[in-house]
């Protein structure tokens, strides 16, 4: 029996009213509620992503559904140090800042 990771897509719910919350539990994991802006994260498969949406669309307390753009981002940050340098290089007055704030990344 061999064990796979699931995909997941995170599902940004705004909402008009955050009573019928509850309610989500239904379509996935609900992560995280913020009641002062009223939105709702919800974790769900990937591949059943676009069919949540839709049903989530068709609820009245729905005001509009996301699919989060998280995982097409870059988080290969390899270069920035690298780019921090060159950039103090060019220019000695901004020397003692890059130091300031590489001295985090340097850090082990």
């Amino acid at each position: 029996m061999t064990f796979s990771v699931a995909e997941r897509v995170e599902l940004i719910v705004h909402l008009y009213s955050i009573k019928k919350v509850n309610t989500l539990k239904r379509y996935g994991i609900v992560y995280y509620v913020s009641s002062k802006m009223k939105y709702a994260i919800l974790y769900n498969d990937a591949n059943k992503a676009k069919r949540v949406k839709n049903q989530l669309e068709k609820l009245h307390f729905v005001r509009s559904v996301e699919i989060s753009p998280i995982a097409k981002l870059s988080t290969d940050f390899s270069e920035v140090l690298e780019n921090l340098r060159n950039e103090t290089e060019d220019s000695p007055d901004n020397q003692w800042r890059f130091f300031r704030h590489a001295s985090t990344f340097m850090e082990e």
